[in-house]
């Protein structure tokens, strides 16, 4: 379900896309993949603060998931945002047991150029 929401995601757009994820999140609420997909579809549609509120939300929620701070760190980056960014990127680390080593890698060489 996940995985081709993510195709869909890639292929039609975050507008077309959003309202299945919306409808899926009421029928489960609590599913960590798809809240992470809902930010991404924020995010990709321009709702930056609404993206960032998801993911802090999750990251509240799931406090060992690396995932929400990773996905939050991105998007601070992409905005300009450094210092929230070097922060979310921290926070990754911080949570490393529970990360795959390609994404600590890349944590890492983000920070260095951060």
């Amino acid at each position: 379900m996940v995985l081709e929401l993510e195709v869909d995601l890639e292929r039609d757009g975050p507008a077309a896309v959003l309202p299945r994820i919306e409808t899926l999140l009421q029928r489960y609420p609590g599913t960590s993949a798809l809240r992470f997909i809902r930010a991404n579809a924020l995010a990709g549609s321009g709702r930056i603060d609404e993206a960032l509120r998801a993911l802090s939300e999750q990251a509240r929620d799931e406090p060992l998931n690396p995932e929400p701070h990773y996905g939050a760190a991105q998007i601070l980056q992409q905005v300009g945002r450094i210092e929230e960014a070097r922060a979310a990127y921290e926070a990754v680390l911080a949570r490393s047991s529970f990360c795959a080593p390609i994404v600590i890698a890349d944590v890492r060489a983000r920070l260095e150029t951060l």
